[in-house]
């Protein structure tokens, strides 16, 4: 009988605290919800640099660098982006693969498509 007693107690205990926990629970998963939700997200940012023999590129995010890219990839020189314009046209790519979740290598086919001068 005394074991019954204490299952059934035990069984109201932890129906009790459930709802207690659901209902005080529920608001504060909803609002940490919205608050991660509503946060700003991080962005990626290009800014090209000037190197010595031309132009790079670096992309950051938040306060860390992610690429810093101050030669043309997939070339077989060693070269720098001749014209500012040119490391942000690929950069700008770079970035855009980045946001999408995809891989952020280059092909020389981009290159080629991008117009930009080996």
């Amino acid at each position: 009988m005394i074991i019954n007693v204490l299952t059934k107690n035990c069984w109201q205990n932890g129906q009790q605290f459930l709802k207690i926990k659901y209902k005080n629970g529920l608001p504060a998963l909803v609002f940490a919800f919205f608050l991660y939700a509503c946060s700003p997200k991080k962005e990626y940012q290009l800014e090209t640099i000037k190197v010595n023999n031309g132009w790079g590129y670096t992309i950051t995010l938040g306060d860390k660098t992610i690429i810093k890219q101050t030669i043309i990839p997939v070339i077989s020189k060693e070269k720098s982006f001749e014209t500012e314009k040119d490391a942000l046209k690929l950069g700008t790519l770079v970035v855009d693969k980045l946001n999408h979740d995809l891989s952020p290598t280059i092909t020389k086919k981009d290159i080629i498509l991008l117009a930009i001068k080996i």
